[in-house]
């Protein structure tokens, strides 16, 4: 206890001295003036470094999802085009497998559109370029996530949980995801396990899941304490394990990563990475219950590959009164980890109409010891509520659900991509769709 309240103590007392990012670049064909929205944007590079790619949902008039690709390590991005299919648009994810192959997860509910390219981004198969695309996976689908091996080229997983009762699903193909090769792992929830008596049908929360360098699972899921209803507090953390990959025999080892009854861990999805070195970290967004009712960003650390977890570690800084939408990534050192989240300094409450949102990066390199934090966006990027009950809410949702972190494998520089209406002002009274902003960082990199 005095090692974790040491550990506390000096990642709450380091500042943002030496770490510097670029002044955030709004990207092309997006609001105000274009229609490729950039809520809830995802991001991801090629293992060579100099390609990464976004996607945001919402595809403008031609339907899908938004896509943007940059072959100069995101200093310029391509004009923002549609990709996918005429009936998604819901969700979006992008990944990029060993051999350069680009991977974009289009929802729409009823299935998903997978879509590929093997030229960078320059045309997709599946009919993915013409929205009427034909690869399709996951009945019955809400929020997907798209995930190759970083070690075996075939090797692919989908992901997600059902509409109708969210049960978490992790779906696995051989077959660098052809259509129709998917086929699905056994349980996520572990018959018997905690996770699974904590189960409500219609209150889980799946965040991305991870293949580590071992080629194992880790899949995080926040849900409440049974009994529970569909307004009930997520204040339990579970990573459901599969060491070495799934099949359809798999039961997933389902390890508490933290419980509180004060806590309301989901503000919106959990996270997972892993160093360069196979530690494992988490991170979640909300209320901790340690902290009073503070709505904060949250790192939790494994060194023993996911059976043991220290935390929770408060990463935003005391001067934030509210923090929102966070994102996770780790570098290629052992303690290299990286966060990216909204802040506010305006009142507690994310759901206030008169806060005033900026959005910051934190980089620790020693394991969340200690970290330095830049605010990345000098002005206000968005002002007013940011809803942080996902689909349930009435309004504050310009944002969306979250914000997407990563770093360059060549130059350990870390790259943030993250939604932005600084148009809307309270005084314009401007109601636009948010842009997608891209920012890098520029010193001290991993």
């Amino acid at each position: 206890m005095a090692a974790l309240a040491l550990g506390l103590t000096l990642a709450l007392a380091s500042g943002a001295q030496g770490l510097k990012f670029t002044h955030p670049m709004k990207l092309r064909n997006s609001p105000p003036k274009g229609n490729l929205q950039g809520g809830e944007p995802s991001v991801a590079f090629d293992r060579n470094g100099r390609w990464v790619y976004v996607v945001a949902p919402g595809g403008g008039q031609n339907g899908g999802v938004g896509f943007w690709r940059s072959h100069t390590r995101g200093r310029h991005f391509s004009r923002g085009k549609s990709l996918g299919s005429f009936n998604g648009g819901f969700d979006a994810d992008v990944d990029v497998g060993r051999d350069h192959t680009v991977y974009v997860a289009d929802l729409e509910i009823t299935a998903n559109a997978l879509c590929r390219s093997h030229n960078h981004g320059k045309h997709f198969d599946s009919g993915c370029d013409t929205g009427i695309a034909s690869n399709q996976t996951g009945v019955e689908s809400d929020r997907e996530w798209v995930n190759p091996s970083p070690r075996k080229r075939r090797l692919v997983y989908f992901s997600y949980h059902d509409i109708s009762t969210e049960t978490p699903l992790v779906y696995v193909s051989h077959q660098k995801g052809d259509p129709g090769t998917f086929a699905p792992c056994g349980p996520v929830l572990a018959p018997g396990s905690e996770a699974e008596q904590n189960y409500v049908p219609g209150g889980t929360n799946q965040g991305k899941l991870l293949v580590s360098r071992d080629n194992s699972l880790y899949v995080p899921i926040l849900e409440p304490t049974n009994p529970a209803t569909l307004d009930s507090d997520y204040n339990n953390f579970y990573m459901a394990i599969a060491r070495h990959g799934c099949d359809g025999s798999t039961i997933f080892d389902d390890v508490k990563v933290y419980s509180n009854p004060k806590a309301n861990l989901a503000n919106i999805f959990p996270y997972v990475t892993e160093d360069g070195r196979g530690n494992i970290y988490a991170a979640f967004i909300g209320i901790s219950g340690r902290d009073g009712h503070h709505s904060g960003v949250y790192l939790l650390v494994s060194h023993s590959r996911g059976k043991q977890w220290r935390g929770p570690i408060r990463v935003d800084p005391r001067k934030s009164k509210a923090a929102a939408l966070g994102s996770l990534t780790a570098g290629p050192h052992a303690g290299d980890v990286a966060l990216g989240f909204y802040s506010t300094r305006s009142t507690h409450d994310p759901n206030a109409h008169k806060n005033r949102w900026k959005f910051d990066v934190a980089v620790s390199r020693t394991g969340g010891h200690r970290f330095r934090r830049d605010v990345v966006t000098r002005h206000p990027i968005h002002y007013g509520q940011i809803c942080n009950k996902g689909i349930l809410c009435t309004g504050g949702r310009n944002l969306l659900d979250f914000s997407s972190i990563e770093v360059n494998p060549r130059t350990g520089c870390v790259l943030t991509v993250f939604a932005g209406d600084p148009y809307d002002k309270p005084k314009n009274n401007r109601h636009a769709e948010a842009a997608p902003y891209v920012s890098r960082q520029k010193h001290h990199c991993f």
